[in-house]
């Protein structure tokens, strides 16, 4: 039930940011390099 790929299916997705999850996006800063984990991939975005 705590398995993070069992949300991933539900749709749901995770940002990460140097390894560790995205709790709070107010510590995200410009220029951040964030990946968005989803089912079936990852999406790398840069923070604007």
């Amino acid at each position: 039930m705590l398995d993070p790929q069992l949300l991933l299916r539900r749709g749901y997705s995770i940002t990460i940011k140097d390894g560790h999850a995205v709790h709070d996006p107010k510590l995200l800063r410009p220029g951040d390099l964030i990946q968005t984990r989803l089912e079936k991939g990852t999406i790398k975005s840069t923070v604007i």
